[in-house]
């Protein structure tokens, strides 16, 4: 529903590069994650119907964007790695210690919401994306408790 231009560092630099690819001069450096929150916020005002925000842990592991979603109201499910800090109880506590404190009841089973497909083809190959299904995931997560 939206796209930006991820132009890398070397690139943002190179005017002669930029005027050859037809890069425009408006177009800066952002970092990947921050392309995200820029994409997300264009989404969000435009009324884009969302309950979830779904990312993996390139993205899960920015404090800074999982921050600003707390703090824009979203709900969201980013994979962090297991040596990532999170706040529980008003510490901050390493994922994997967290993870062994939970009990075996603390953890609910979501049937899959999305599963992997082939959604194009590119110079190296077939692109493989997530496809959902037509339940929303905070329904399934429901019909799971």
């Amino acid at each position: 529903i939206d796209r930006a231009l991820y132009l890398p560092p070397a690139w943002a630099g190179d005017k002669r590069r930029r005027l050859e690819a037809g890069v425009p001069e408006t177009i800066r450096f952002a970092t990947k994650v921050e392309l995200s929150r820029q994409l997300l916020e264009r989404a969000f005002d435009a009324g884009v119907p969302a309950r979830w925000v779904v990312a993996d842990s390139f993205y899960g592991r920015s404090h800074r964007l999982r921050r600003w979603l707390e703090q824009q109201g979203r709900a969201y499910a980013l994979m962090i790695p297991k040596t990532n800090a999170v706040r529980y109880q008003g510490r901050r506590v390493r994922a994997e210690r967290l993870e062994q404190q939970l009990s075996d009841g603390a953890w609910v089973s979501v049937p899959p919401v999305f599963r992997p497909e082939t959604v194009g083809v590119g110079v190296r190959g077939a692109l493989r994306g997530w496809i959902g299904r037509d339940a929303p995931l905070a329904a399934r997560a429901q019909e799971a408790g």
